[in-house]
Parts: C-alpha cells; structure tokens; sequence
C-alpha cells in the first residue's frame, strides 16, 4: 500500500522503499520510538485541577488499545503512518451503549477520506458503508485542506531521489570492483575477433560483466583505456551523502546527531538537540493525536485530557530531571515522596 512517487520523471519511488535509506529509517525509528515510548495518562478536571483516572478507557489509551496490539506498538504505527503517509487512521470501537471498547488501528492505504462539504466520510476497505466521522480517528500531517495530509516523503522526493542514486552509485561501484567504465580504443584496423579476446581479458581482470577482478589487463600496444565515469573522489560522492543525511534530518526535524552523523556533535549541542527535538518535532505530534483523541473519545466535553508524559524523557537526563524536580519541590507542587516515586 505504498505511496508511488515520481523522481524527475524518469524513476518510480514507494514508501516501502524510502525505509531502506539509513537516514529515512534512523528519522522514522528516533521519532516513532519518542512518542510511543511516552505514557498516556488520562485526566479529569474539576475546579481548576487535575486528577488522574485509572479507567478501563485509560488502560486503554496506555497500555492495551486493542487485543491486536499493545499501545507502543499502535502509537508506532500512528506515527509512522503520519510522516510515511500524510495519513494515520484508527476505528473506534463501541459497545452497546456508546463506550469506548477499543482503538483499532487502519493501515492509511486501506482508508480513503471523502470530503461532504461539512464533514467527511471514510470508505474503508472491506467495509460495506462508510464509516462516519464520529467513529474514526484521522491523524494528518501537514494538509492544505484540512481532508488529508500530506506525506513528508512527498516533499523530500527529490532529496530522496539523489540519496538514493548515491547508494546505488555506491553499490555499483563496489560491484564493479571499484573499476570506473571507459572504452578500448584501437590505434588502426582490427578484426572483430581481436576485438572480442581483448574484450574478454580486459573483463576477466578488471571485473566485467560475468567475473570479479583477477588483476592487471595487458594490452596490446595499439589498444588504449579511456575512462568515461568519474570515480567517487571526483564526483564528492561520500560528500554529497553526508549532505542527503543532513537534508533528510531538515525534512523530518531531526538533527542530524539523531540520525548518527556526528561531524558537528559536541555535548552541549547534543544536549540541546534534546530539547529541540522535544519542542519542534515531537511537541507537535503529540498535540495534535491528543486533541484528535479527546475530541473523539469525548465529544462535545472540556472535563478530561489526554496528555502523553514529556517527563519521561527526562529520565536519561540526570542534570535536568534534578533542577525540575528541584524547582516543582520549591513552587511546593512536589512532595519528596513524589519525587521519590518518579
């Protein structure tokens, strides 16, 4: 269910696919893996405060949102399918009376959204009807109205394109025993015998078309090699690498330290890429399934939240968990057995 697209017209790209860049894939796993990883708690406010549920739809949302699936392994998904496919989709499951059973997730290819003007309709395949609104959870990337999203692979595709040509001139070139190609030239007449046995033990030692390299080609005196193909060195091929990895953290927000390309990493940077990462790729993602849940789960109410713990990702961060935990015991919103438990 890959999304197909174009590379200037000549190649046809799929979602499936753009996965098997090292950095497409490092990008994808650092933020799916963030939000996932997050626990969802569910609240209930009441007189300006906040009080938590442990609720069946709360071990729901945290831990078990169908018998399919855990919540990391839906969450995942969800976010997978937002960056891979501009579109994540999850019915919702109720009993008879209304309440929320379970969250089932959609692959996006499955899903097609139809616009009724004042809402929209899902035709789901292997559904008959279609499947209302109200029943259906539709996380989009960016949309330019407000129906669908928009992939981010659609906007990097020609970033993509040139990654990819860089792999495969890679490979090629290792393939051919790192032997650029380039033609005989023969100084006066030949036969096309001739032609054929110099051919054949160029190939044999330099690594053509059905052998690997064996060594050195000897030729006759009136037969000279001119080279065609730049060799890597010349064409900066592992410079304009490094740089497709840098261009694909920018489509995705990820820095690049993320993505493993530690030519720049320090660790003052490191740690600011932490938060940088918290605020302008996952703080968004985060926003947007939590109001698309509690618009969903409870219509039409302003007295629950649904909020995934950013604290979490404190954890591995020592020196900021302890001026936060020192700063909430200061303000007198944290007790010490509080900290403790966290």
């Amino acid at each position: 269910f890959g999304l197909a697209l174009q590379y200037a017209g000549y190649s046809t790209y799929k979602t499936s696919q753009a996965l098997t860049l090292s950095a497409v894939y490092r990008c994808v796993e650092v933020i799916t893996n963030g939000v996932a990883s997050l626990p969802v708690k569910l609240y209930r406010v009441e007189g300006g405060y906040k009080y938590e549920l442990n609720s069946e739809l709360s071990y729901l949302l945290s831990k078990k949102p169908s018998e399919k699936m855990n919540a990391f392994t839906f969450y995942k998904l969800i976010v997978k399918d937002i960056l891979m496919s501009g579109n994540a989709y999850a019915l919702i499951m109720r009993d008879g009376n209304g309440n929320v059973t379970g969250l089932q997730y959609v692959p996006a290819g499955l899903v097609s959204p139809i616009d009724r003007i004042t809402y929209i309709d899902y035709m789901v395949t292997g559904m008959k009807n279609p499947v209302k609104q109200k029943d259906i959870l539709h996380f989009m990337n960016y949309s330019d109205n407000g129906v669908y999203g928009v992939s981010v692979l659609t906007y990097a595709r020609r970033t993509l394109g040139i990654a990819d040509a860089g792999d495969k001139s890679a490979e090629n070139f290792y393939k051919s025993g790192s032997c650029t190609s380039g033609f005989l030239k023969f100084d006066g007449p030949s036969s096309g015998k001739q032609r054929e046995e110099i051919l054949s033990a160029w190939n044999q030692a330099t690594g053509g078309p059905n052998s690997g390299p064996n060594g050195i080609a000897v030729l006759p005196a009136n037969v000279n090699y001119t080279q065609l193909s730049i060799d890597p060195a010349d064409a900066q091929l592992l410079e304009s690498r490094q740089f497709s990895v840098i261009e694909i953290c920018r489509f995705f927000g990820v820095s690049p330290t993320k993505a493993f390309d530690l030519s720049h990493a320090s660790y003052n940077n490191s740690e600011m890429a932490e938060l940088a990462f918290l605020n302008d790729t996952l703080r968004p993602l985060l926003t947007k399934i939590e109001l698309e849940l509690e618009t969903k789960l409870f219509p039409g109410q302003n007295e629950y939240d649904i909020k995934f713990d950013v604290n979490e990702l404190l954890r591995t961060d020592k020196k900021s968990q302890g001026e936060y935990f020192t700063k909430m015991f200061n303000l007198g919103v944290l007790s010490p057995n509080e900290i403790r438990k966290d």
